[in-house]
């Protein structure tokens, strides 16, 4: 979970606050509850997000089509339950892949699987939405990609793009 919710907020334009999360990762691996302090250092680390709970049940994580970052908890066809997964704009950032893989149903179930058993993907066990951030929409502008919010302005600009 802590490299999966890391990739997506570096994607979201947030790599510094994704530096300073993964700079605390003894942190991550000594807890006795990951989710809580995953949690709490996004509230820590990135005042701007309100972690707000889903509902088992109420969402559709395959139709999952906004902007802001759902992190879930994954239960498997195998009754796993332990791995996690960020859904951002159509992407799912994975601790477990070096690239965001395209939000489909046969990559949930990659999601699932491990290198012993393949599995499927059932439901969630745990989802939390990071709202309440600017509505980034990213724009290339003369090579450059930058970040605009709901008014245009630039908010953050990026390298350049080749």
């Amino acid at each position: 979970m802590l490299v999966a919710v890391c990739s997506a907020l570096f994607y979201l334009g947030f790599g510094i606050k994704a530096g300073h999360i993964m700079a605390r990762k003894e942190g991550y691996l000594k807890s006795n509850n990951r989710w809580m302090w995953m949690l709490d250092q996004l509230n820590l680390e990135t005042k701007f997000f309100q972690v707000t709970g889903v509902k088992s049940g109420s969402l559709e994580v395959v139709q999952y089509s906004g902007v802001h970052p759902l992190v879930v908890g994954l239960f498997g066809s195998d009754g796993s339950c332990d791995h996690a997964i960020v859904v951002c704009d159509g992407w799912i950032f994975n601790g477990a892949y070096h690239d965001a893989i395209r939000l489909t149903g046969p990559n949930l179930n990659r999601c699932c699987s491990s290198t012993i058993a393949e599995a499927t993907f059932v439901d969630y066990h745990r989802a939390y939405i990071l709202k309440d951030f600017p509505n980034k929409k990213k724009v290339e502008r003369d090579g450059l990609r930058c970040f605009y919010d709901d008014e245009n302005r630039p908010m953050k600009k990026r390298k350049k793009v080749e």
